[in-house]
């Protein structure tokens, strides 16, 4: 064999190893892409499954509180802070969170009632002066606590105590401003639906027995002061209210509901 032959086999095998070195880079480049890919689509998979598992958790969570009973006591605490401070609460009526409103009466105001009550020996009313809510309890007191009182007297009652209130607004006294407020409902449209409407609202108190969402006391002032709203109508629909203050603990303050439907206000 010529050396020229030689020559050329050495170079034709160096080619042959070249080609297959460039088809193995070329597999070896393949596999690792392979592998990268496989690996991507791995790790979005696990992102996927987490993300799903995440908001998966956070539904649970969400039913969870829901179903989970909140009482106002839960988070009075709370309600004591500013309010662009204070925690969202999930209001099942609405089906969302709201920002907590404060329900309770403050310590302080708290002692000067406690010291009103003991000086005049009468239930001191924890609402705002001027407004319809104390006009409405306050005309309880006067007509006498524990005793029940038909619908005409006590608004006429209310009448009298709201009219000795002066206000800032237009009208000259607080009777007269709340006359003329147009209520939310079509049976509050008229001042004795309102009547009716806000000794109703003032008998949501904290059920400490409930097993029903309750974070709307708005008679709780009442409650924490060991009394409460009773309302009642008799066979001929009329209806009479009571200042119920004969409890001698927060828990035990239950309002009477006995107002049918149809109540006349006579």
């Amino acid at each position: 064999m010529t050396e020229e032959t030689n020559e050329n086999i050495e170079g034709a095998v160096f080619v042959g190893n070249a080609e297959d070195s460039e088809i193995q880079d070329s597999e070896l480049v393949e596999s690792e892409q392979e592998e990268q890919e496989e690996q991507e689509e791995q790790e979005e998979q696990e992102e996927q499954e987490e993300q799903e598992e995440q908001e998966e958790q956070e539904e649970q969570e969400e039913q969870e509180e829901q179903e989970k009973v909140q009482r106002y006591t839960d988070y009075q605490e709370q309600a004591e802070l500013p309010q662009h401070k204070r925690s969202d609460i999930f209001n099942p009526k609405l089906k969302r969170r709201i920002k907590m409103r404060r329900f309770h009466t403050k310590t302080k105001k708290s002692q000067e009632l406690d010291e009103k009550t003991e000086k005049t020996g009468k239930f001191a009313v924890p609402y705002r002066r001027s407004g319809a809510y104390y006009g409405f309890c306050q005309a309880l007191v006067e007509l006498g606590e524990n005793s029940w009182h038909e619908f005409a007297t006590v608004k006429q009652k209310m009448q009298e105590v709201m009219s000795n209130v002066p206000t800032t607004k237009k009208e000259s006294n607080a009777w007269q401003a709340f006359e003329g407020r147009q209520g939310d409902k079509e049976s509050s449209k008229d001042v004795d639906g309102k009547i009716i409407n806000n000794a109703r609202v003032l008998q949501r108190v904290v059920d400490f027995n409930s097993t029903k969402n309750n974070n709307t006391p708005y008679g709780y002032k009442l409650q924490e002061r060991l009394a409460c709203i009773d309302i009642k109508s008799d066979d001929d629909g009329v209806i009479s209210f009571r200042l119920n203050t004969s409890f001698t603990t927060v828990e035990e303050v239950k309002p009477l509901k006995g107002l049918n439907v149809r109540g006349s206000r006579t």
